[in-house]
């Protein structure tokens, strides 16, 4: 991973995300900026034992052929160190690294046991590791949260809890590790903003590379970002999958030209599941003009896409969404972004039941959870 480094003063990141940093997705993403870009996130005792999972995964998404011009990293979820580790050896091969998820902060996390639910046990944590130091040809790597404060003991919580953690994950030999600035219980509309200053502090305290993640929303907040903690790289997720050519600069590309584009990669590279992962991109993508679209009346867009079963019918959808929202002669509009839809239900308590049920509709018309 050392090459990575010297690419640029400031690497940009593609955040692993849930059904959607597919293939597909990655290689847009890649053609607007991004230089280094993770796998969805992969459970691995599932990636063990479902041959079906495994298949789909390896034979549909990890198809880079060369990862030293287009590096990935896979990122395993769980808490058996023997499952990781088998896990890891089988795509050992195919990816630059592998990274462990001690960030993911929804309900079924808390259920397995992973993700921001495993950042306590450190044990367990440093075996995965260990095991991963001892037995890959591969580097490894971390995405973490802040430990939360639900602890009584000071030392165990906060900013100190995660001081500690990451110290112990750079002597079991990670490569680099990810800090989303912000804690597991930040998440849907108690997200609040990302806490720079403690990745400042991790990026001081760690001799590896660290790369901040949160808070980034415009082209503008790369740079902040990477000057308030001194992190070598910014991670996006939210706003990269409303924008996928979010790194490319300030200048903000048409939604339906990013829209046409990922089809087009789609028509070669398809995902697994049609309606969780591209008629979900679609959503995000669109999602202002949706939400505008729905304001205005007339084209039930959110509708027309939920309707459609096949990329036909959805390129079809989108071009009579496209000549709807041309008619309207409107801009997006930042309160309309996807980045901002909890905002726009939470702020200040203002926003009425309908406003809520409009959002509601739009996320399900991608067949999106309602969490972030």
């Amino acid at each position: 991973m050392d090459s990575l480094w010297s690419r640029s003063p400031l690497l940009y990141v593609g955040s692993p995300m849930v059904d959607q940093s597919e293939f597909a997705f990655r290689a847009l993403c890649r053609r607007y900026g991004t230089q280094l870009c993770y796998t969805p996130m992969l459970h691995a005792k599932v990636f063990l034992t479902d041959p079906t999972y495994r298949t789909q995964r390896l034979d549909y998404d990890l198809l880079e052929t060369n990862t030293t011009d287009h590096p990935v990293i896979a990122q395993f979820a769980g808490d058996d160190p023997q499952a990781l580790l088998d896990a890891a050896l089988l795509v050992q091969d195919r990816v630059l690294a592998v990274d462990l998820n001690l960030g993911c902060p929804q309900p079924i996390a808390r259920k397995g046991h992973y993700g921001s639910f495993l950042l306590r046990d450190s044990d367990t944590i440093l075996r995965i590791l260990r095991d991963w130091k001892s037995h890959l040809s591969i580097p490894f790597t971390c995405k973490i949260r802040i430990i939360d404060e639900g602890s009584k003991d000071p030392l165990d919580r906060g900013l100190q809890a995660t001081l500690r953690l990451v110290d112990q994950i750079e002597a079991a030999g990670a490569s680099a590790i990810t800090v989303h600035g912000r804690n597991r219980v930040m998440t849907g509309r108690k997200t609040g903003p990302a806490d720079w200053v403690a990745i400042a502090a991790i990026q001081r305290r760690v001799s590896v590379p660290v790369i901040a993640n949160g808070g980034v929303e415009c082209f503008d907040d790369l740079a902040a970002c990477a000057t308030a903690t001194g992190a070598r790289g910014v991670m996006s997720a939210e706003a990269l999958l409303e924008n996928p050519a979010f790194f490319h600069g300030p200048q903000r590309l048409s939604p339906f030209r990013l829209v046409r584009e990922y089809l087009e990669l789609v028509r070669a590279f398809p995902s697994w599941n049609f309606h969780r992962v591209e008629k979900a991109h679609v959503a995000r993508m669109l999602h202002a003009p949706l939400r505008q679209l729905a304001r205005a009346g007339g084209t039930d867009a959110g509708a027309l896409i939920a309707g459609c079963s096949t990329l036909d019918e959805l390129e079809l959808a989108i071009h009579t969404v496209e000549h709807a929202w041309t008619l309207l002669n409107q801009t997006c509009r930042q309160i309309d972004s996807w980045y901002r839809r909890h905002q726009v239900v939470a702020a200040k308590n203002l926003i009425d039941r309908e406003a809520r049920k409009e959002v509601q509709q739009l996320w399900l018309a991608g067949g999106l959870r309602l969490t972030r």
